[in-house]
């Protein structure tokens, strides 16, 4: 995970809702949309159970980025 932060660009999470997604699924192989799947799902369990502070990566239609918040 490091690696990937080292190219990303930090964004506050007020900030995320002002940027521009592709509209097109980005995940070529169903194997990955289905691990993400997953791991929303158990993001989504575990912020109800105990909040903890993450980093979320994601690619905007300008490059990649990152922002902390607690779920």
């Amino acid at each position: 995970m490091e690696g990937i932060l080292q190219n990303a660009e930090f964004i506050e999470k007020e900030k995320v809702g002002e940027l521009h997604f592709p509209q097109a699924e980005v995940l070529a192989d169903e194997e990955r949309r289905k691990l993400r799947l997953k791991d929303l799902s158990d993001a989504t369990i575990l912020g109800n159970i105990e909040h903890n502070k993450v980093k979320i990566v994601f690619e905007d239609d300008k490059g990649v980025k990152y922002t902390e918040t607690t779920i």
